[in-house]
């Protein structure tokens, strides 16, 4: 071998060691959190984190001090948008932006442009949670997944959140269980369609074996809930996990009890605050979180879903804390009376107020009434 030919064997080598370590340097770490951790300090690291030039962030609702202080001082320009809730407080952020269709709860951050494609420094975070005060430690319940140096992933939630393009007329429906983890954005992808096909899937190919652990804070797609009838008619274990807000649609819900899908009601009389927020399904091979109800409206709003194929640490985290949630919640069938008899109280005191005319009269009636009133 002469001088010349050593020499580039000696660079070749070279190069492809340092290609190597740099690929071992941004080998991808994710975390499933919940309201126990602090979900509002997740956003504010990233919002922090120097070497990410390009962030987004998209959100229904942004109220947390720290995370949007942490906006307002970054180095780097934030753009986003956020949903037109009456508590948005970011008038003197110029970056985000009002989208009434906005229902997002996500933040990414960057080194490098997408369209490089170049292995890189990133972050990113996607879930229930928006950066409120609702969320730590005793508030609703909640789950996100934190991502880091996870490039495919990272590139493809900006692409996503930060796109302009029209929303589909014909949105696509996902029919095959993708190979890699994949981001998909209800602006192109009929979300709800695409979920009834995983559980379609599980169905018809583990039966007994199968397991579909659905949550959702409110639930109203009749596409799902046939999902669902169909994979509980197939010995599917069946599971679905919903707030109080859910019951509106109750002639549905008996509909999918009744046909064998295991219901479980978080707070089904109303008696305190605290939601369950949580928006995931968990089958034998998949874990998808997303940041939209199982609804018709989470269809149309501006959403996201993220799909986890190659990670059974995350679905195993996600499984445990589907018995946590679960054991805050009781049997739909214990739910249906305590829920009927909160709506009648309601109507009752709803009758009473309507026939006090003046708080001059209230003062001499029973004190919860007149609690009731003011």
């Amino acid at each position: 071998m002469n001088k010349k030919n050593l020499l580039v064997c000696i660079i070749t080598a070279v190069c492809s060691i340092a290609m190597f370590g740099m690929e071992k340097e941004y080998l991808p770490k994710r975390r499933y959190l919940t309201n126990e951790n602090d979900i509002p300090g997740e956003y504010v690291k990233i919002l922090e984190q120097e070497g990410l030039p390009k962030k987004a962030l998209n959100a229904y609702v942004i109220t947390n001090p720290r995370v949007l202080k942490s906006i307002e001082n970054s180095s780097d320009k934030v753009i986003g948008k956020v949903g037109q809730h009456y508590m948005n407080k970011h008038d003197n952020l110029s970056e985000i932006t009002s989208d009434p269709q906005e229902h997002g709860k996500s933040l990414v951050g960057l080194a490098n442009s997408p369209s490089k494609k170049i292995a890189g420094k990133s972050s990113f975070i996607i879930g229930s949670a928006n950066p409120t005060n609702s969320i730590y430690k005793y508030g609703n319940y909640e789950s996100v997944v934190v991502g880091e140096d996870d490039t495919d992933l990272s590139n493809q939630l900006y692409t996503a959140m930060t796109s302009t393009s029209p929303v589909k007329e014909k949105k696509e429906v996902i029919l095959k269980t993708p190979e890699k983890n994949t981001v998909y954005s209800s602006r192109k992808v009929d979300l709800n369609k695409s979920r009834s096909e995983r559980i379609n899937t599980v169905a018809e190919r583990e039966g007994s074996r199968g397991k579909i652990l659905a949550s959702s804070m409110s639930f109203n797609d009749d596409l799902l809930a046939a999902a669902l009838i169909n994979a509980a008619n197939k010995k599917v274990n069946t599971q679905l996990i919903l707030d109080r807000a859910s019951m509106t649609n109750l002639p549905l819900l008996e509909t999918m009890r009744a046909a064998g899908v295991n219901m479980f009601m978080h707070n089904p009389a109303g008696q305190y605050r605290r939601l369950m927020h949580n928006k995931s399904l968990i089958t034998n091979n998949l874990f998808e979180i997303t940041t939209g109800n199982f609804t018709q409206e989470g269809n149309d709003q501006n959403n996201i879903s993220t799909y986890f194929v190659d990670d059974a640490q995350l679905r195993t985290d996600a499984e445990k804390d589907y018995e946590r949630v679960k054991k805050a919640c009781i049997p739909f069938d214990q739910a249906v009376p305590l829920f009927q008899k909160a709506q009648e109280q309601k109507q009752e005191k709803k009758k009473v107020l309507k026939r006090v005319s003046s708080f001059d009269v209230i003062e001499n009636i029973d004190p919860q009434i007149k609690k009731i009133k003011k």
